[in-house]
């Protein structure tokens, strides 16, 4: 717990009787701010807003706009698992995103503070009213002003503001008067050029992804209506009833979500062609990780621990724990080529649960929280990067979420997964498949060794005022 004196002068003045106001590191780094030459935020942008609120009806990717949340915002793939509103109700204009923009949320315990760069990959797309869009007006670089704001100083000092108890907020007026120090023009360049350098590699990195998920798709000689309907949210459309054959292997469940219709013909077009089943390819069966004490640290021997959630952050960061009461730190440590998989979760379309990621480049060697599980491909029977392409398409996301157990919190029958199919094309289309995946992740990697060799610059920058 957190004490101080604060005087009563400066409660009148701000309004505000709320601790966190008064006692948090945004504080310290507030007056830190103000004793020097700064802008206020409000004098570096030509507008802070949150757009209007208009007619949604959610709609097929075919008909709609990208509809981001200012969770989908903060996300490493902003467009996967968006929801598309239909532009024919859409009449709130200040509502389209465009590329340039630093935006955060406006309301939510994990997203506020949390800055992200609105580059050309979801320039077009629409953003909800949770979401406060920063407009530069040229005063000081773009980039720089988003790396400040993104850094420890813009979390704390934005934080601060937070009212609100159970739905925490913040407003532009708020967020207006954040102090912003002035930078000689050179360091701004330096760090402007890192960041939209960062931001550049990871739309490069999500098309690749894109790409390489299209070119498996005609591998399969799939078409648009059939991954349209076999993936689209509803199965009603398929079938609201089904009967299941006695024979049908029920010894690990009578759930009907198990043995859904729509499932039968994802797995049948799966087995058209040549395939092996997912244990085949795999060193180990699927696997959670391990449970231990986590008491956050800040010494030398402490680790990094990544949550399930870390893991679809665009630049992960996660929690510091000491590692004494990990029994066996190598195991819990991902290896380079795994693929992880939240499984523990719920069947929104927007959570993570099901979601794939890949382990190659920034995640490798990280401590990943149990609850995430993990396949490790054997790379003499499947190449790793082809397998997170099977894994992390459309089909397999339906797969996961028909061979689960539980009712509010799901996981994975594990036994079920086993048997499921893993198409085989081509030695050298899975190869490229594979070497597609990997490019994609080493563009990822090189934006976060740019976007933190900037937060460095940044922070080493304002250290050494103090010194």
């Amino acid at each position: 717990m957190k004490a101080g004196r604060v005087q009563s002068k400066y409660i009148c003045e701000s309004g505000r009787l709320n601790s966190d106001f008064h006692l948090t590191q945004g504080v310290i780094y507030d007056r830190q701010f103000r004793l020097r030459d700064h802008y206020t935020l409000k004098e570096v942008t030509s507008d802070i807003f949150c757009a209007g609120r208009s007619k949604r009806i959610y709609v097929g990717e075919k008909h709609g706009i990208p509809y981001l949340g200012n969770t989908d915002i903060l996300s490493s793939s902003p467009l996967v698992g968006c929801k598309y509103a239909s532009a024919k109700f859409w009449n709130e204009k200040k509502g389209f995103l465009s590329e340039g923009m630093i935006l955060t949320g406006r309301v939510g315990q994990n997203t506020v503070g949390s800055y992200t760069f609105a580059s050309r990959e979801i320039s077009g797309c629409l953003g909800s009213d949770n979401v406060i869009r920063i407009i530069p007006n040229g005063k000081v670089k773009t980039g720089f002003l988003y790396s400040f704001l993104a850094s420890r100083y813009g979390f704390h000092l934005s934080r601060r503001h937070i009212s609100g108890n159970a739905q925490p907020f913040v407003t532009e007026e708020m967020l207006a008067g954040i102090p912003i120090p002035r930078f000689e023009d050179d360091k701004q360049q330096v760090i402007h050029d890192l960041t939209t350098k960062a931001w550049q590699n990871r739309d490069e990195a999500n098309l690749k992804i894109r790409e390489a998920t299209e070119f498996y798709h005609q591998e399969l000689s799939l078409s648009k209506s059939l991954l349209n309907k076999l993936s689209q949210p509803l199965e009603r459309n398929i079938a609201n009833t089904f009967k299941v054959s006695v024979s049908n292997n029920l010894f690990h469940t009578f759930r009907a979500r198990n043995f859904s219709p729509r499932k039968g013909e994802i797995i049948s077009f799966l087995k058209t062609g040549k395939y092996d089943t997912l244990k085949d390819v795999l060193m180990c069966d699927p696997h959670y990780g391990a449970r231990y004490k986590r008491i956050e640290a800040t010494s030398k021997k402490s680790v990094e621990l990544l949550s399930q959630g870390d893991l679809f952050s665009f630049n992960p960061k996660g929690k510091y724990i000491s590692a004494k009461h990990i029994k066996n730190i190598t195991e819990e440590s991902v290896a380079k080529g795994t693929i992880l998989i939240p499984g523990q979760g719920t069947l929104g379309e927007n959570e993570i649960f099901s979601r794939a990621k890949f382990v190659w480049g920034y995640l490798e060697g990280k401590v990943i929280a149990g609850h995430a599980m993990r396949f490790i491909p054997n790379i003499n029977r499947i190449d790793s990067g082809y397998l997170f392409a099977v894994l992390n398409s459309p089909f397999w996301f339906r797969l996961f979420r028909n061979t689960v157990y539980g009712t509010n919190l799901l996981g994975y029958i594990v036994p079920l997964l086993n048997e499921l199919p893993v198409p085989r094309l081509e030695p050298a289309s899975e190869l490229q498949i594979g070497e597609m995946m990997k490019i994609a992740y080493d563009k990822l990697t090189i934006a976060n060794k740019l976007e933190n060799k900037a937060f460095a610059i940044l922070q080493n920058e304002i250290e050494s005022w103090q010194e």
